[in-house]
């Protein structure tokens, strides 16, 4: 049923894979593939479930998340390919 409602699935399984094996080649493909994640959740459960209420709620927090992650990228604060904040590292 799932992949009648879905055309284009995507789940945080399949994001960790992509990013072990550097298939990510642009911030803006990670950024769709969290968008499309809380497309999926909302398209496929009725606005009445826990399941919906929950894919808002991630998609609310990662909307943060990535407009401040996109900043730091625009100010050349964050290196995409490896993770180094300016006098920071990240693992």
């Amino acid at each position: 049923m799932y992949s009648k409602i879905i055309d284009e699935p995507m789940d945080l399984g399949t994001m960790s894979k992509k990013i072990d094996n550097f298939q990510y080649k642009c911030f803006a493909a990670f950024e769709y593939d969290i968008a499309l994640i809380c497309r999926n959740c909302c398209h496929y459960n009725d606005s009445t479930t826990i399941f919906y209420r929950l894919g808002m709620d991630y998609k609310s927090k990662t909307t943060t998340w990535l407009k401040n992650i996109a900043k730091k990228v625009k100010e050349e604060r964050f290196n995409t390919a490896t993770g180094e904040v300016r006098g920071h590292f990240r693992r």
